[in-house]
């Protein structure tokens, strides 16, 4: 067994230094790199004000106000005219589907119509027609269809719907809508 000498003074300073050494280095390296990045943060912030005050100078400049208000004015001026630019072409393209309503197609289809079928309206737009009509019994609504696929500019027709009054006899009436689609010849005048 060994006797533990409690007098015994350790010598050992050598393995002592060699721990000291390797810590003051360690916090001189971390202590230089927290230098180096508060000089780099300092610098960033202090460019970035200093652009900041420049864009906020010029900002301020009273030909960049103007300018600006301008811009602005003439921003709405194009936002109107775009508006006004639609409006008018929805008119335009509207005159135009009218136009091409003229009397001889009115006439031709006209002469398509049984003695038994009524108009109640007529509507044109984006080369179709829609045609809404009564007629006093299933076989004229049959007969109109056919006689409009019949006619030159007609591509086609489609009946929507047929309601009954639920009249009795002779007296029953059939309202009706049928939908006629126009030839692109006809319509796009382009061709």
């Amino acid at each position: 067994m060994n006797d533990l000498n409690f007098f015994y003074v350790d010598t050992n300073k050598e393995s002592d230094a060699g721990v000291k050494k390797a810590i003051f280095s360690a916090a001189a390296i971390v202590g230089a790199g927290i230098i180096v990045t508060l000089s780099f943060n300092t610098f960033g912030i202090y460019r970035a004000e200093k652009s900041i005050n420049d864009l906020n100078n010029k900002i301020n400049e009273e030909a960049f106000v103007e300018s600006y208000k301008e811009s602005l004015e003439v921003a709405t001026e194009k936002k109107n005219f775009s508006t006004y630019n639609s409006k008018l072409n929805e008119i335009f393209h509207g005159i135009i589907d009218r136009n091409k309503l003229s009397p001889d197609f009115i006439e031709e289809i006209n002469y398509t119509l049984p003695k038994e079928v009524y108009f109640k309206s007529m509507n044109f737009a984006a080369g179709s027609i829609e045609i809404n009509a009564s007629a006093t019994n299933r076989e004229a609504i049959a007969e109109f269809q056919h006689n409009m696929n019949n006619i030159e500019f007609i591509e086609e027709s489609h009946i929507v719907g047929i309601v009954s009054d639920l009249g009795e006899g002779e007296k029953e009436v059939f309202t009706f809508t049928i939908t006629c689609k126009l030839k692109e010849a006809y319509y796009n005048e382009s061709k």
